[in-house]
């Protein structure tokens, strides 16, 4: 998401700035059609690119700061999301310890959390997934451990 966001904003920078400078100019400002073919601006002391330049740069250095500025926020979001899902709480010695309120795990044994489908089929429904995703990915139904 990142990469796209920055190169969504390079190429809206780039081709925005370039807009707004107009077509390339020998460096005295003589316009000539011919600009870009060899020798059109060697009486007028050579073709002036400085403009493109800098706005070529500015469109880089734009792209980058907005894949920044969205990395940030969606990973802090992430970082929430995350934190709330797990349903973890430190204990005394400041260690992360998770809730296993569901049955164990059919593959490994270990214990399983609750969780809810994000996307899918299932979608919004409950379920207990084990403790040790992403190693182990048993998963058992919430209305099949209820029975």
């Amino acid at each position: 998401m990142k990469v796209v966001v920055g190169i969504a904003v390079f190429f809206i920078l780039n081709v925005a700035g370039n807009g707004l400078i107009g077509p390339i100019r020998c460096s005295d400002g003589w316009a000539s059609p011919s600009i870009g073919k060899q020798g059109a601006c060697s009486h007028h002391g050579g073709v002036n690119r400085a403009p493109q330049n800098a706005v070529f740069m500015v469109s880089i250095l734009g792209g980058i700061i907005a894949a920044v500025f969205v990395g940030n926020n969606s990973d802090n979001r992430s970082d929430q999301n995350k934190k709330h899902r797990n349903r973890s709480h430190s204990n005394s010695r400041g260690t992360k310890t998770i809730d296993h309120s569901g049955p164990n795990c059919p593959i490994c044994g270990s214990g399983m959390v609750s969780r809810v489908a994000r996307k899918g089929r299932y979608q919004g429904q409950e379920f207990y997934g084990c403790s040790k995703f992403p190693r182990c990915k048993g998963i058992v139904s919430k209305t099949d451990s209820e029975q």
